[in-house]
């Protein structure tokens, strides 16, 4: 097992991590339970290029959707920073595209909520069967595997 914090400082030291950039340092670590779930929520401090950062990059948090399975409706949860371009798509097992739900920038910091009522993109109910939500944040996709059962 590896040290990460061999001077003892509270750093924790990545190997082959390029710190030119941001470094986070962490200063604590909660863990919760959400739906069954287990998630994990940081705070940390950032630096650039070891000099202190007033405004860290702004931190995207898709969340475990809700019911799943689910009969009527579920819920896609995120926490997005202010201005984020993003969207969510429902695809089928057969990667067809089934119903666009969302696409624009977020208005606000903070969570967010898509619904889908298992209806495709001309207001039809799809068959029951496992679904694949795509959530892209400023171009980074992210997915969550949904099971519609009627």
């Amino acid at each position: 097992m590896m040290d990460l914090d061999e001077n003892g400082d509270g750093t924790i030291e990545i190997p082959g991590f390029d710190t030119s950039e941001y470094v986070f340092m962490l200063t604590s670590m909660d863990r919760y339970c959400t739906g069954g779930a287990q998630d994990y929520a940081f705070w940390a401090s950032t630096t650039q290029g070891g000099a202190a950062v007033d405004e860290p990059p702004a931190l995207v948090r898709i969340l475990p959707s809700r019911p799943n399975p689910f009969s009527s409706s579920t819920t896609i949860s995120m926490d997005l920073p202010a201005g984020a371009e993003f969207s969510v798509a429902i695809y089928d097992a057969s990667g067809r595209l089934v119903r666009n739900l969302y696409s624009g920038k977020s208005a606000f910091s903070g969570p967010h909520e898509v619904i889908w009522n298992g209806e495709d993109d001309s207001g039809a109910k799809v068959a029951a069967g496992t679904y694949f939500a795509r959530i892209s944040v400023d171009g980074v996709e992210s997915t969550r595997t949904l099971t519609l059962a009627h």
